[in-house]
């Protein structure tokens, strides 16, 4: 629930920054580029909203097991495809965007 909570904050966050006097630090839009989130449970409308305020780029493939079952790769392609992305998109969620992620530590 802490999740869904935040992501719905990030939504609006740029409209209350606006109007705060007191913070100092940057624009919630920009913060939000540190953020990244995954796809568990795999609910279409759930998936869209992540792509739609965060970009296809910070959404990646998750299963959140032992808490949900493993979704096959088909489910996974299945419900991507509901979501109307392209196949770039797709390919990105399903372990593009986790490499990238990830390359900088192993190149430490």
């Amino acid at each position: 629930m802490i999740g869904v909570a935040a992501l719905l904050f990030a939504g609006i966050a740029n409209q209350e920054h606006e109007r705060e006097r007191g913070w100092r630090g940057g624009p919630p839009a920009t913060t939000r580029k540190r953020l990244y989130v995954d796809t568990m449970g795999y609910n279409p409308a759930s998936i869209r909203f992540a792509v739609d305020l965060l970009g296809t780029e910070h959404v990646l493939n998750g299963s959140d097991w032992p808490i949900m079952p493993i979704a096959g790769r088909q489910q996974v392609e299945k419900v991507l495809t509901a979501v109307n992305l392209t196949d770039e998109q797709k390919a990105a969620i399903m372990g593009g965007n986790t490499l990238s992620l990830l390359k900088p530590l192993a190149e430490a």
